[in-house]
């Protein structure tokens, strides 16, 4: 069997037995390199030296390959940033290589695995690697190579950096596109019972990176503002990206009305939670605030203006529809600069509206973006 046919048969082998690492490398092209002595990727293409291929059993082979396209789906090629090249390919193998033998894959006996960074991001393991002055020494003797400065890693799966334009891709454009195509992965291998052991906590990571709810909560509110902004005082919270953004020119915001699933679905401690979220804006900003109880049917309305002190508590139980809500807002002739809304969202939904709608979800503990379901408009956060 030469190695065309080699490779053919490993990329056969994961498309069925392995449908998430298989459908991402059909993205891959593949190029021989003779003489590289491993093989490398940079997000478009995957380079390999044929000795090696003769090399590897078929089953070291497919873990490899896994090893390899999971490098492109997690954007180690795009996310180094100015950290070491060398050392963050190290760490990348770390992390890379715990998911591919948890999928029960086989890597070559001198891959880089060790249990100490299990549930680690990619990010953690080189800042523990630094710390610890690993950084000369972690990967030496792996595989075939020592490694130079273009293609830094002397480990068997290397990764190369993505120049932006590589392809006719930006690299946002490029980046972009690799999470569409993990998360098409995902549902592929979901739906033959095949995604792989912890996968659905790595491609939630990626795809929907973890920012604290209060402060999605905060700025949604505050960019939903119709105040003026300006550029004589730039907004200080951009300064040092060296981006000058205008900042609010006061502190008023125009009215915004927040919604209250009280169906049963949400407990004592979330509501206290979210009751400090909203405290948090009434007190930071001057504006005011329309709260509506509602399951089914709407059954309390409350005002609160800043100054006051908010308390909320669930009133109501039963079926959950979010219709009377929002047409209570047109009924009561309201123009709020936004509507946020606290539920399970499980419900029934109106037409969109024309002002900017968020959901604040009371997912189940443990739960992540990519386990609850997008609401037909409007943004969600996962409240956790």
């Amino acid at each position: 069997m030469n190695t065309t046919e080699k490779l053919e048969r490993a990329k056969v082998s994961l498309l069925l037995d392995e449908p998430f690492f298989g459908s991402l490398l059909l993205r891959l092209r593949f190029r021989e390199s003779p003489g590289l002595g491993t093989l490398a990727t940079d997000g478009k293409s995957l380079y390999y030296d044929p000795a090696l291929i003769t090399a590897l059993s078929e089953q070291e082979l497919e873990g490899v390959l896994a090893h390899e396209v999971l490098h492109n789906a997690l954007l180690h090629h795009t996310r180094r940033g100015g950290r070491d090249p060398r050392l963050w390919n190290v760490a990348a193998d770390y992390a890379v290589n715990l998911i591919v033998r948890d999928a029960g894959l086989v890597l070559p006996a001198d891959a880089l695995y060790d249990e100490a960074y299990r549930g680690m991001g990619t990010e953690e393991v080189y800042a523990l690697l630094q710390k610890q002055g690993e950084g000369q020494d972690a990967g030496k003797g792996q595989g075939q190579g020592t490694g130079t400065d273009t293609d830094p890693t002397p480990a068997w799966g290397r990764f190369r950096e993505y120049r932006d334009g590589d392809g006719g891709e930006c690299r946002e454009e490029h980046e972009n596109n690799w999470k569409v195509a993990v998360d098409e992965a995902r549902k592929v291998a979901r739906g033959q019972g095949k995604l792989p052991a912890g996968m659905e906590r790595v491609i939630d990571s990626l795809l929907y990176p973890k920012v604290p709810w209060r402060t999605v909560l905060r700025d949604f509110v505050e960019r939903c503002a119709r105040n003026d902004y300006t550029m004589a005082h730039p907004n200080a919270r951009y300064l040092h990206t060296g981006f000058y953004l205008p900042s609010l020119y006061s502190d008023e915001l125009p009215p915004f009305v927040v919604g209250i699933d009280t169906s049963g679905s949400i407990d004592t401690e979330q509501l206290r939670e979210f009751q400090g979220g909203l405290q948090e804006i009434l007190d930071t900003f001057s504006t005011s605030v329309t709260v509506v109880y509602c399951d089914s049917a709407v059954h309390t309305v409350v005002e609160y203006t800043s100054g006051d002190v908010v308390e909320l508590s669930a009133k109501g139980g039963g079926g959950t529809s979010f219709v009377p809500v929002f047409e209570g807002v047109q009924e009561r002739g309201l123009t709020p600069s936004c509507l946020v809304y606290f539920t399970d969202l499980h419900g029934t939904f109106p037409p969109a509206p024309d002002y900017p709608v968020l959901w604040v979800v009371s997912a189940w503990r443990g739960a992540g973006e990519g386990d609850v379901p997008d609401p037909p408009f409007g943004r969600k956060v996962l409240l956790r």
